[in-house]
């Protein structure tokens, strides 16, 4: 069957795609695309076509794509190939699907699959601005760690600024500049793990913990250090726990750090202090309100039930204060 010609506009630009059924074992998986780019890193070394469509057939979301694909008796979308690679630029699970069929049904009925083809020279631009209009835009969500590899790949490899990365991507500017913070943060401590996203991903966005990682140039280090080791038990640890220290004492931080006392003592020994700093940041509070010029002529101007109230509550606290004085003193 000779093959028809198509468009696709990408970026304002209008691309002639070829539309061909290719014999799937012809084509390669992507291994730029980050669902499977985040294969690649997990192995920390670039994996054969063979070991990519190994992993693809396990994931549920390709297993439910058979399904589907057996049932219309085909694709609804095409794949979309680089012409010069032949590279799967978009539609690698729909390529691994193919595969299962081929070699599970009738393998000459899913021998081979529709394509649009790429011109052999189409920018790199462009295949990310297709990739990103596929799936922040579209109904093909990638999780958010497969997101930010996108967004950050774009940001530092292709030079796309994040205001385009916005306008693409359909995310606040906040986001994007979060999701590619956090995705170079575990690359540059060689920590591209999928399952580890969620650890990073709060630890950065703390500011309670930003203080202490400006202050203490080996918090980064330990914390990744613990997140590689699984020594969290899960992420909430690292969003609600470790915040927590920054309360402590010096002392506390510097001996959590050094390895002297574990996490869990490091958050026992601040949180001991937790109530005190609280108690202190509400007694200056209520120290500033009393205080304040004109409160006490207009307390003591009340009449009747309010009087006697207010009266009551007065003399309440003056008692507490004298006892906590005296506790004080002591200590």
């Amino acid at each position: 069957m000779a093959s028809q010609k198509d468009t696709l506009t990408i970026r304002g630009t209008k691309v002639i795609v070829e539309v061909k059924f290719i014999p799937n074992r012809d084509l390669k998986f992507f291994v730029k695309n980050p669902r499977i780019y985040s294969i690649v890193r997990e192995a920390n070394e670039e994996p054969s076509q063979e070991e990519i469509e190994e992993k693809m057939r396990d994931m549920d979301h390709v297993r439910d794509l058979v399904r589907r694909i057996r049932r219309h008796g085909g694709l609804i979308e095409p794949l979309i190939v680089r012409k010069d690679t032949w590279e799967v630029i978009e539609g690698n699970s729909r390529l691994a699907a193919y595969r299962i069929l081929s070699k599970e049904k009738d393998p000459s009925k899913w021998h081979k699959v529709k394509c649009h083809i790429l011109p052999a020279n189409t920018k790199r631009s462009l295949i990310s601005s297709l990739l990103g209009e596929y799936h922040f835009k579209g109904k093909k969500g990638w999780p958010k760690f497969e997101e930010a590899g996108f967004l950050c790949r774009c940001y530092h490899d292709e030079g796309v600024s994040i205001e385009e990365l916005v306008e693409e991507s359909g995310l606040s500017k906040s986001v994007v500049e979060h999701l590619i913070k956090t995705y170079k943060f575990m690359e540059d401590n060689n920590d591209t793990h999928a399952s580890r996203w969620s650890y990073y991903d709060v630890y950065l966005k703390s500011k309670k913990l930003k203080k202490l990682r400006d202050n203490y140039p080996t918090f980064d280090t330990v914390v990744v250090g613990m997140i590689k080791n699984e020594e969290f038990k899960e992420a909430r640890d690292v969003r609600d726990k470790l915040p927590l220290i920054c309360e402590g004492s010096k002392k506390t931080i510097e001996n959590f750090l050094e390895k002297k006392i574990d996490f869990e003592a490091a958050v026992s020994k601040a949180s001991e202090n937790k109530g005190g700093i609280n108690g202190e940041k509400t007694l200056n509070k209520f120290r500033k309100w009393i205080a304040h010029p004109g409160r006490f002529d207009e307390l003591a101007s009340v009449n009747g039930e309010l009087h006697k109230k207010i009266s009551f509550e007065i003399t309440s606290i003056f008692d507490c204060v004298k006892k906590l004085r005296d506790k004080l003193d002591q200590k």
